[in-house]
């Protein structure tokens, strides 16, 4: 946490010193985090699919009422 802390603070400068670098910068970062958000999200979309398909038939079977 103290070297997140510190590496905030070193950002910070820099985006005061530089602020027309620090912008594009910043577009760079919400750019990546955009595309590793995205790809994270349909990973987790297809893993939950086939979590919900193996789940399926034990759950069918145990609301079909028993004769």
């Amino acid at each position: 946490m103290g070297f997140s802390g510190l590496l905030s603070i070193v950002f910070g400068a820099v985006v005061l010193a530089q602020p027309g670098t620090s912008a594009l910068a910043l577009v760079f970062l919400f750019r990546f985090f955009a595309i590793l958000a995205g790809i994270s999200q349909i990973s987790l979309g297809f893993r939950l699919r086939g979590l919900g398909e193996s789940l399926q038939p034990r759950t069918q079977s145990a609301t079909s009422p028993s004769r």
